[in-house]
């Protein structure tokens, strides 16, 4: 006796397939289109005023949240991420990622910071681009802490200079403005 087409293994499958295609066509940006956008008039003076105050924090606050963004990517953690509008500097403070050797775990830390500017330099706000990379040292009587090893700073000019494209990661320490290793790098 045949089975009815409803119990078959092809029906079913057919049916999963169906499901699938179908959800992949509602996405949310199609959901998000079909909503009514509620617009506000501006009509005193007094609500733009304080829109226009609110402009240069908003940016700020996207440039840190980008540059954080970033730093969480390449680095092991992010500690402070520090934008100041008024001069333009930004500093990045992240604690580095380990990696097999000495040698490889400081090329790392260059090939994160490399990583970071690329993604960032075009951000013109930014006056001065500061790196401090921290990372576990032990000290002579076995105590463990988190330390800066490797500070790096650009200016803007410099970072219009480089070419992201064509640069050694591994030659930072000589295209920045100001590079700082510490003794347990360079071992």
């Amino acid at each position: 006796m045949k089975k009815p087409f409803f119990r078959q293994w092809w029906f079913w499958t057919g049916f999963v397939i169906l499901i699938i295609v179908l959800a992949a066509l509602a996405t949310p940006e199609d959901k998000a289109e079909d909503k009514p956008t509620a617009t506000v008039p501006d009509n005193s003076k007094e609500q733009s005023t304080s829109a226009k105050k609110q402009e240069p924090k908003e940016e700020t606050k996207d440039l840190k949240s980008m540059a954080e963004e970033v730093s969480k990517k390449q680095l092991a953690s992010v500690e402070l991420v520090n934008y100041n509008p008024e001069n333009g500097y930004l500093l990045i403070k992240g604690k580095g990622k380990e990696n097999l050797s000495a040698n490889m775990t400081t090329k790392g830390f260059k090939l994160s910071i490399f990583n970071i500017m690329k993604e960032i330099h075009d951000q013109k706000e930014i006056e001065t681009l500061a790196f401090n990379i921290t990372y576990p040292l032990t000290d002579k009587y076995g105590n463990a802490s988190d330390q800066i090893v490797l500070k790096a700073e650009f200016s803007r000019a410099t970072l219009d200079k480089i070419d992201y494209n064509n640069l050694n990661f591994e030659n930072l320490g000589d295209v920045a403005d100001s590079y700082w290793e510490h003794n347990a790098l360079k071992k």
